[in-house]
């Protein structure tokens, strides 16, 4: 029998630990897939859990390496993450501006307009910086 453990969320993956040594003790074929979901959260986890997912104790050796491939695939995310938080930093200062016009309290319409175009030509920066992120992705799938 096969077991497979899918985890996305924070929450889920001290959930699965003790499913998993379960299967273990019976002996049981396993994997864990990460499906990506709330990435940050689930690095954190591995931190909190004072381990990573390549040091999972007692794994067999097919589920050890399915684990380390998903750890050189989070290593590898940490660029696109970054690059993708800068430009969601950007969105962010954007929406802010926007409503505070709407609200009438982004200054003078010249002021306004001056703040707009400084975070229009700033934005390029963010988002190529994502495009050649992602781009050069290239990571092994869990």
């Amino acid at each position: 029998m096969k077991l497979l453990h899918v985890v996305g969320a924070r929450p889920n993956f001290p959930k699965v630990a003790p499913v998993f040594r379960a299967g273990v003790a019976a002996g049981l074929q396993q994997a864990v897939v990460h499906t990506g979901q709330h990435y940050d959260d689930a690095l954190s986890s591995y931190e909190d859990l004072k381990g990573s997912c390549g040091k999972v104790k007692d794994a067999d050796s097919a589920v050890a390496a399915a684990l380390a491939k998903c750890e050189k695939r989070s290593k590898a995310q940490k660029t696109v993450m970054a690059a993708t938080a800068a430009g969601m930093k950007d969105w962010k200062n954007h929406q802010k501006l926007m409503q505070a016009n709407k609200e009438h309290q982004a200054g003078t319409p010249a002021e306004a307009q001056a703040e707009w175009l400084q975070q229009y030509h700033a934005a390029p920066k963010n988002i190529k910086a994502f495009k050649k992120a992602t781009a050069d992705f290239k990571a092994p799938s869990c």
